[in-house]
């Protein structure tokens, strides 16, 4: 496969830098739903998020190029797709979204790009 140069691309790189990437931000998001007591910060809550992360990194690190790797990859990316449909029909959500500041969306995401305009 070539890009528009016609330099060579490597598709499993992609795949793997852009599950790396959904990997790191779906474990950010579930980060700010504790903190923000949208869910539990219970034991047996994070065993199972502990369990998922760990299949999908291996799937994704261990496994690139192989049919049981994109299957792993592909589910993962799935659940990642799921988390706002799951998040709109939760009870409470609309009421913890009114009083939050929107502290980590702030920082994470406007903070540096206006950084980034100023420059």
């Amino acid at each position: 496969m070539r890009d528009s140069c016609g330099r060579m691309m490597k598709p499993n790189v992609i795949l793997t830098t852009s599950s790396l990437v959904t990997i790191l931000l779906v474990t950010f998001h579930l980060t700010d739903d504790i903190v923000r007591q949208m869910e539990p910060g219970n034991l047996s809550n994070l065993v199972i998020v502990v369990l998922v992360v760990t299949l999908w990194l291996y799937g994704t690190l261990m496994l690139p190029g192989r049919r049981s790797g994109y299957v792993i990859m592909i589910l993962g990316s799935v659940l990642g797709l799921v988390i706002p449909v799951v998040h709109m029909k939760g009870a409470g959500v609309g009421a913890a979204l009114v009083q939050s500041d929107g502290g980590f969306f702030k920082d994470m995401i406007i903070r540096p790009n206006y950084a980034l305009q100023l420059w």
